[in-house]
């Protein structure tokens, strides 16, 4: 069975900018051979990818996932 990785965020203040690629569905940066990352990357469909300037509230979350079914 496949370790699950948990991780809680509490990010405040301003983001830096950097030169990364945006990538979604694989970690090319740093990629942990732990959780079998390496050369590995999500195997499937993304529809309607969502992006935000900013963190969103646990009830924003919920009401997306909930409008989106």
């Amino acid at each position: 069975m496949p370790v699950r990785q948990q991780r809680v965020a509490h990010w405040q203040g301003h983001i830096p900018a950097n030169d990364y690629d945006l990538t979604i569905g694989i970690n090319l940066v740093d990629p942990n051979p732990k959780f079998d990352e390496v050369g590995s990357s999500f195997d499937g469909l993304i529809d309607e990818p969502m992006i935000w300037n900013r963190a969103l509230s646990p009830e924003e979350v919920t009401f997306l996932y909930d409008s989106q079914r």
